[in-house]
């Protein structure tokens, strides 16, 4: 695959992300038919510096994108829907608090679920390990089963 130096216009309405215009994005061609956009880091960037001023508009725009993709994957996580919702608003308030960690250098997205999972992961750690004999009923701890 080589790479030609010619700059073409992207045709779309908005960015998926920012809604910013795409009329401002750029690519470079590639081979017919395949294209290199830079959408993908500058929406990045722009999700960077706006979590880095903690900009509020841009948090409802993120939660907005992501609530259900990021639910659905907690609640693979967990089994349980309330554990879930949990995590889900833990997960948003450790981005508010640490989106000046991020650096747009990798996809929002996967930031957002490594913070997610993370959690999950924080949480088994501190479980305590059930014992047999929590596991057995209130009758058969009497009847010495």
């Amino acid at each position: 695959m080589r790479l030609s130096s010619r700059l073409v216009r992207i045709p779309c309405r908005m960015s998926a992300t920012l809604a910013t215009p795409c009329s401002n994005i750029w690519a470079m061609a590639l081979e017919p038919g395949l294209r290199f956009s830079s959408l993908m880091t500058d929406d990045a960037k722009s999700i960077a510096r706006g979590l880095k001023q903690r900009d509020p508009e841009l948090l409802d725009l993120l939660i907005e994108q992501y609530q259900f993709r990021l639910f659905r994957y907690l609640l693979h996580l967990t089994g349980s829907r309330e554990r879930a919702e949990d995590f889900f608003q833990e997960t948003w308030v450790r981005v508010l608090e640490r989106g000046s960690q991020y650096d747009g250098r990798w996809k929002f997205e996967a930031w957002l679920f490594t913070i997610a999972r993370n959690l999950v992961l924080d949480w088994h750690r501190r479980k305590k390990p059930e014992s047999f004999e929590s596991l057995r009923g209130p009758e058969e701890r009497r009847s010495g089963i």
